[in-house]
């Protein structure tokens, strides 16, 4: 029984059903979402500080120079042609949020896991405003976050899908942002 189990939670896995994670499971309420839609700057200020500490993230942005926006994208363009894995961050299969994440640590840079977190890196602005190396977010009809991808700052982007894709470029022409974090000064 106990095999049959662990085989049937690996298939759903592995077929891309699982569970779907909002910013409340995380511990990012209704009210941080609503206060980075007015613009605010939650970069050093979390209610939840156990769940989400920003400040040790973004101190570890060391190279400000511009060479380093180079850097990030030229990194998430060798992940082209990975597998989507759901919570996966190698290159042996990927999801958005892991992609960002061993993107900017191979640049020691160190970032949440999940785009929940990812998203209060930074204020959001317009994705017109978006430079090679910028983060791109997508939301859905109820406002909350559920795809990353890293910006190469002519409106193209890469990414990783979703179940049965692979990390590819796109472009906000084909597939809109809602809004868009710069991490990189």
């Amino acid at each position: 029984m106990k095999k049959w189990v662990i085989g049937f939670i690996l298939l759903n896995y592995l077929a891309g059903m699982v569970p779907e994670v909002n910013a409340q499971m995380v511990g990012i309420t209704n009210k941080d979402v609503e206060a980075m839609k007015d613009g605010e700057d939650l970069t050093h200020y979390h209610p939840n500080a156990e769940t989400v500490n920003l400040n040790p993230y973004l101190s570890t942005v060391k190279d400000k120079s511009e060479g380093m926006r180079d850097k990030i994208y030229q990194e998430a363009q060798r992940y082209i042609g990975t597998p989507y894995v759901w919570g996966g961050t190698s290159r042996a299969g990927i999801d958005c949020s892991g992609l960002v994440q061993v993107v900017f640590r191979a640049h020691g840079i160190a970032l949440p896991r999940i785009t929940q977190e990812q998203q209060l890196l930074g204020k959001r602005k317009s994705i017109q405003q978006a430079k090679k190396g910028d983060l791109y977010f997508w939301e859905d009809n109820r406002g909350d976050v559920y795809h990353v991808a890293i910006a190469n700052g002519d409106g193209g982007y890469v990414h990783a899908p979703s179940p049965g894709q692979y990390v590819g470029n796109g472009h906000i022409y084909d597939f809109s942002p809602s809004f868009m974090i710069r991490i990189l000064p």
